[in-house]
């Protein structure tokens, strides 16, 4: 009796694991959803400023937020146009682990994690991306 219960809870867990991976790779973030994740990235390193005495909002305006986010969107387009090399899941499932792998700072990418609602998808796209097309395309411009 027990074997079957572990039997049909492996199974469950298969089958559930395949399904959230098939949404994941159909999920779509739109721009709105992108500024909002890059909004909570930057709130958590904000948090770690030493010496900040504007607020969050004061600091980090919309408009930069949306200019990061369109940044690391053209650089993985000419990435796909101008080197042929398109960004895919598995790129970013790579990347993440790289970041993960090598951070100084474990906590703190807890944090962008946690800012992120521990949703692997955001972070990929979100996190990932930005960090992985600005090694492959460093003669795109960027806003630092």
């Amino acid at each position: 009796m027990r074997r079957r219960w572990w039997l049909i809870a492996t199974v469950a867990g298969i089958v559930w694991s395949s399904a959230s991976a098939r949404l994941a790779a159909n999920r779509e973030l739109t721009f709105e959803d992108r500024v909002l994740a890059q909004e909570r990235i930057e709130r958590v390193s904000y948090a770690h400023t030493i010496g900040s005495i504007r607020s969050f909002e004061e600091a980090v305006p919309r408009a930069l937020l949306e200019q990061r986010v369109r940044t690391y969107l053209k650089q993985s387009r000419a990435l796909e146009l101008i080197w042929h090399t398109p960004v895919t899941a598995a790129m970013l499932q790579a990347e993440a682990d790289r970041i993960t792998a090598s951070t100084r700072m474990p906590d703190r990418l807890q944090e962008v994690r946690a800012a992120l609602l521990q949703d692997e998808f955001v972070f990929q796209e979100c996190f990932a991306r930005a960090a992985l097309v600005d090694r492959l395309a460093p003669v795109y411009p960027r806003n630092r």
